[in-house]
């Protein structure tokens, strides 16, 4: 049997096994009731056994058909599906919904969102605002399309596409950095929590150079970290697009870089087979090489 003609033979046939009826498969398939049942008769021919046993009601699978069913079932489910990735991965359209933590959601999603919206009326991108940690669990659980995040660590499954990358200085106020070498106790370094892999390198770089003299903070966002290095109550690490205010007042000054923190690279993470939708193809491609408001 030729290959075009074997599909078609399975199509009919998983067709009348869904509907139990030549007729009402003929209806759905758009073809005569003959038509129906010959491909029916040429594939048991081929096959050698008895598909379907006729009764009262309509047609039943024999325990070879029913075999068949199982497989030809899957077979155009999957069909199917493949269908509606090829639509999808060409038609932005829908609800995307991508997490942030609250760090990257106020510095670099939100204030480009009016301008996506704009480009993408068609795309609703539903936005997640929690903690890293959380937005890794939600994407496990696929209760998120992708999570706007910081590069994780090697050994994970999802894609991680890059998005930007930012260098970041160590800062302190202008009091604190006069005063700071008149004390021989541990200073304060504010690190936030938003930025877990800072905190991970310098402890790591803590831990082999055994240095005592700067202890660390941990706040619960970058914002926070700003205002107690203002108040004069330790250094901070932080990115400069974000505190070019402060600077030019002089509320803070960049100080010498107390580590030598590798800059940081944020961006989309999800499962591989996720990222082949447009939606997120538009939003990774919109916010590439953007910067932090």
């Amino acid at each position: 049997m030729e290959p075009d003609l074997t599909l078609s033979s399975y199509r009919i046939f998983n067709t009348v096994a869904q509907t139990g009826n030549y007729s009402r498969a003929a209806r759905e398939l758009t073809i005569s009731q003959p038509a129906v049942s010959q491909a029916v008769a040429r594939l048991e021919q081929s096959l050698a056994v008895k598909l379907f046993s006729r009764e009262s009601h309509g047609m039943k699978l024999t325990e070879e058909g029913n075999l068949l069913y199982g497989y030809t079932r899957s077979a155009f489910r999957l069909l199917k599906c493949g269908e509606e990735s090829i639509h999808n991965l060409h038609s932005v359209t829908g609800e995307t919904k991508i997490g942030a933590s609250p760090f990257l959601c106020n510095h670099l999603l939100l204030p480009g969102l009016p301008d996506f919206t704009r480009n993408f009326p068609r795309l609703s991108p539903d936005v997640v605002c929690q903690p890293s940690s959380e937005l890794l669990r939600l994407l496990s659980l696929r209760r998120l399309d992708a999570a706007l995040v910081e590069e994780p660590d090697s050994g994970h499954t999802y894609l991680f596409t890059p998005l930007l990358q930012c260098k970041g200085l160590f800062i302190a106020s202008p009091y604190f950095s006069a005063t700071s070498n008149q004390t021989s106790a541990p200073v304060s370094l504010f690190l936030s929590k938003e930025t877990a892999n800072v905190i991970r390198q310098i402890r790591n770089m803590q831990k082999v150079s055994g240095r005592k003299d700067i202890r660390i903070v941990e706040t619960e966002s970058i914002e926070l970290l700003h205002n107690f290095v203002k108040a004069g109550l330790g250094y901070g690490y932080t990115y400069p697009e974000l505190i070019s205010g402060e600077i030019k007042r002089k509320e803070l000054i960049p100080v010498e870089a107390l580590y030598p923190v590798t800059p940081t690279v944020f961006g989309l993470l999800c499962f591989p087979e996720d990222f082949r939708s447009a939606g997120l193809k538009a939003i990774a491609d919109f916010y590439k090489g953007g910067t932090l408001v």
